[in-house]
């Protein structure tokens, strides 16, 4: 979802969303556990602001610039290093060595279901989001700025011939955009622990959803993730688990030549 709210806005993948995601969680636990002893939700809610300003950031100095000429794919090395920047201070900060994030039920709570089990992290982050996607979906369709921000995805010069202040929808879409990321990263990172590098792999994956799930598609994100999710354990557990990671590339790769525009993706014309 984040990855299609600077698609829909801005036209183009922010590439550094996860080294965003990996910010969050390394603040997160700094504030919380490592500095300033905070509350571990007043950390997070403050790992969220500082990512959602960087967000802004990048968008003023590093995407909005480059996109002054159309043709030009210079947002693409600007966003991929930033999130190089991100993850070198990160490794600066708190060197390479993996930190164990706290659960937000304070321990780890495993669900046995018959022989089965289940880690009770995994319901929270399909828990929260399907609410997300939910929100976002009845905000977009039912409100007036939800509908300026289709409107400046549909046509943006449009937009704003028509008294939409698109430069403040880009604002918000890109801000959350980066709270998005920090959130998935505070939902994963229990189970993953969080580490400067932790972000890389996940982004990779968040895009191939995306990809998959045609780039726009709040729907097809989150049935693009699940089925790269089901794919990864598959793979997993038939094959080899050290084809878990490249699972993603692999499907990335497939739908880019076969099937471009994702599942729910559509093909749009344009006269020229």
């Amino acid at each position: 979802m984040g990855y299609n709210l600077t698609f829909w806005t801005l036209k183009i993948i922010n590439f550094a969303q996860g080294d965003l995601l990996m910010i969050v969680v390394m603040l997160s636990l700094s504030f919380g556990i490592l500095w300033f002893k905070l509350p571990m939700v007043l950390a997070v809610i403050i790992a969220l602001i500082i990512a959602a300003l960087f967000g802004v950031l990048l968008q003023k100095v590093a995407i909005s610039p480059l996109l002054k000429n159309p043709s030009s794919s210079g947002w693409i090395v600007s966003t991929m290093g930033a999130g190089i920047v991100l993850q070198s201070i990160a490794v600066m900060l708190w060197g390479t060595i993996e930190m164990a994030f706290p659960y937000f039920s304070g321990k780890q709570v495993i669900i046995k279901i018959s022989s089965a089990t289940l880690d009770m992290q995994w319901l929270i982050i399909m828990g929260v989001t399907l609410a997300i996607v939910l929100l976002f979906e009845i905000f977009v369709d039912n409100t007036i700025f939800g509908k300026a921000i289709k409107a400046t995805a549909a046509d943006k010069f449009a937009a704003r011939a028509m008294g939409i202040n698109t430069d403040k929808i880009v604002i918000f879409s890109v801000a959350s955009s980066s709270v998005l990321a920090g959130i998935a990263g505070v939902l994963i990172a229990p189970i993953l622990s969080a580490n400067p590098y932790m972000g890389s792999m996940i982004g990779i994956k968040g895009f191939a959803a995306a990809v998959l799930g045609g780039m726009g598609s709040t729907k097809g994100a989150l049935v693009g993730g699940i089925i790269i999710g089901i794919s990864e354990l598959l793979a997993s557990g038939f094959i080899n688990p050290a084809l878990k990671d490249a699972v993603s590339l692999l499907i990335l790769f497939g739908v880019l030549v076969f099937l471009p525009n994702g599942i729910f993706g559509q093909q749009y014309y344009e006269k020229v």
